[in-house]
């Protein structure tokens, strides 16, 4: 697999799905096409507005993705483009009103953005959307719908995320993705490129032994897009990693991802 050499800091963000494509690429193909037509009724006009700009969310993906799952974004890239990010717990399933899927979250915390309601609803992709289940936690990330007020009252956000891009919190800390993402969005502020890319490197390498699996793979696949930067990399941070890759109990998918990258 070739790895672009990232020029910048959102660049290293922006490529790590580059990484990833090798475990997607498994997973069946299938057609991301347009959303099929809301039935002709009354309420279809107050929801028009949503409609588009869910699809325009999807614009996130790369223009192979458009055709199939190979290319979506992945986290890190979803945490520098959405507005907002917040983790909750699903109150009622999704259900489909006028052509949308909508999602009820109560909000546990806002990682990224400002969201001052502790229960939101927000709509996804009617065909291609994830599917949430009542009592689910997740991880969400959000736009705010350019609607009407009227509009935004009825459905004020909507969720780009669409088949893998779906992050529950399945281990038994809740904060498993708040120390990434928060990390992330602090890390993009700083000035400096020399200590943006080492506050990235630090902050991947700790990460390496989350308790999400999700954060754990992230974390390796964006250090290989790093060490391709040549510069970047040096003996500190091979060592660093060997010290990881020797540990027994590491995750083994992981020590898998990081081959190669403690070699002098």
């Amino acid at each position: 697999m070739r790895l672009e050499t990232p020029r910048s800091f959102p660049d290293i963000i922006l490529l790590g799905w580059n990484a990833i494509s090798e475990r997607v690429r498994a997973r069946p193909r299938r057609a991301i096409g347009p959303a099929a037509p809301p039935r002709a009724r009354p309420e279809v006009a107050l929801h028009l507005v949503v409609v588009l700009s869910v699809s325009l969310t999807l614009i996130h993906v790369s223009p192979a993705a458009a055709h199939n799952a190979v290319r979506q974004p992945d986290l890190g890239t979803l945490v520098l483009k959405e507005q907002i990010v917040v983790r909750g717990t699903i109150r009622r399933e999704t259900r489909s009103e006028s052509g949308l899927r909508i999602a009820v979250l109560g909000v546990e915390k806002v990682l990224k953005g400002a969201v001052e309601e502790q229960e939101i609803r927000f709509a996804s992709d009617p065909d291609h959307g994830v599917r949430y289940a009542s009592g689910e936690r997740v991880l969400v990330f959000l736009s705010r719908t350019g609607a009407s007020a009227a509009q935004r009252r009825a459905t004020p956000y909507v969720s780009p995320q669409v088949f893998s891009m779906k992050y529950p919190i399945t281990s038994f800390d809740p904060t498993g993705y708040d120390r990434l993402v928060t990390g992330l969005v602090e890390a993009e502020k700083m000035n400096d490129r020399a200590a943006r890319l080492g506050r990235l490197k630090e902050l991947l390498v700790a990460q390496l032994g989350s308790h999400e699996r999700k954060v754990r793979l992230y974390a390796a696949d964006t250090l290989r897009v790093v060490a391709a930067g040549g510069r970047s990399w040096n003996d500190a941070d091979r060592k660093q990693l060997l010290a990881y890759t020797s540990d027994a109990k590491s995750d083994p998918e992981v020590r898998e991802a990081l081959r190669g990258l403690t070699a002098p």
